[in-house]
Order: structure tokens, then C-alpha cells, then sequence
């Protein structure tokens, strides 16, 4: 008696979990603050957990705490001394997906005194809902590309740069 063996071939296909895309649109100032830390070491700790977060499922869990006295600048830390401001908008509907946009403004080395604290006013907040906003925008795409919009691929890029 001889033993036949089929073989027969399956045909695997990616299937995307999430309809969610998140990106970092960085600000001009968040990468001067960057340069002025220095140490690669500590920048490479800042765009590490950038990279996390844009690489997550849940980028609003990284969210550390929301600035007193303004209810749009958010707070992301990084280990126990340095900190990220930015201000995460999530769930940007765009054709059949949607965009979660991390706006990143500043980083802090966080070592100052109480006391040299600055107080943010009405008008900044004002100005940082305003650019934050995206009911206004058509076409997300186009804006994302016109804003050099990072996705996680390109900070991991920039840290293997450093």
C-alpha cells in the first residue's frame, strides 16, 4: 500500500487590527529643546518614547498629566527627569481610517525651581486649541504631509541616526 501526501498551499494576508494611523508633527522648537539637551543619550530617551507612543495601540495611556491652567497642553515624561510637552488629538476621521496626531512642542530637562515657573495665558491656549484643530482641515492627508508629519518608522530612523 503507498501513502499519497497532498500539499497544498494557504494563502496568508495581513490583516490590520486597528483603523487608526498615529503620527508626531514636531515643532521647530521641540527640536531646538531637543539639540539643547546634548547628551544623545537623553535625546535618544526622548525620541525612544515618541516612538512608543506613536507605535501604540493606546497613545492616549502615555499621557503623564495635563498643565495646570491649561487644559490643552498635555505632559509626556520621560524616566524622572525630563519631560515632553505636546498635546495629543485623537480619532481625526479621514476616508476609511482615522489619524490619532501627536503635536510636539517642547522638551524639558525638568530641572528648574518652583519658584521660576512661568504661567500660561489665555491667548497661548487659545492659539494652541486653534492649531490643534482639524475641523477645518479637507484634506488630512495633504495637511499631515505639508506639516512633515513623523509616523513611527521615521523616529526610529532618527534614533538609529544618533
Amino acid at each position: 500500500m503507498s501513502k499519497v501526501r497532498c500539499a497544498t498551499t494557504v494563502s496568508v494576508s495581513v490583516v490590520e487590527l486597528s483603523d487608526e494611523e498615529n503620527v508626531a508633527i514636531l515643532a521647530e522648537t521641540f527640536t531646538e529643546s531637543l539639540s539643547d539637551i546634548g547628551d544623545k543619550t537623553r535625546q535618544a530617551a526622548v525620541l525612544k518614547r515618541l516612538h512608543e507612543l506613536l507605535d501604540s495601540d493606546t497613545p492616549q495611556h502615555y499621557i503623564y498629566e495635563t498643565v495646570a491652567g491649561c487644559d490643552e497642553l498635555q505632559v509626556i515624561r520621560v524616566g524622572g527627569d525630563q519631560r515632553i510637552f505636546c498635546r495629543l488629538v485623537m480619532g481625526i476621521p479621514h476616508g476609511d481610517k482615522y489619524y490619532n496626531v501627536l503635536f510636539v512642542f517642547y522638551v524639558d530637562p525638568h530641572q528648574y525651581r518652583p519658584d521660576q515657573l512661568a504661567t500660561f495665558d489665555d491667548a497661548a491656549e487659545q492659539r494652541l486649541g486653534e492649531i490643534t484643530e482639524f475641523h477645518t482641515v479637507d484634506a488630512v492627508d495633504d495637511y499631515l504631509d505639508e506639516m512633515n508629519a513623523f509616523t513611527p518608522v521615521e523616529i526610529r530612523e532618527r534614533i538609529e541616526l544618533l
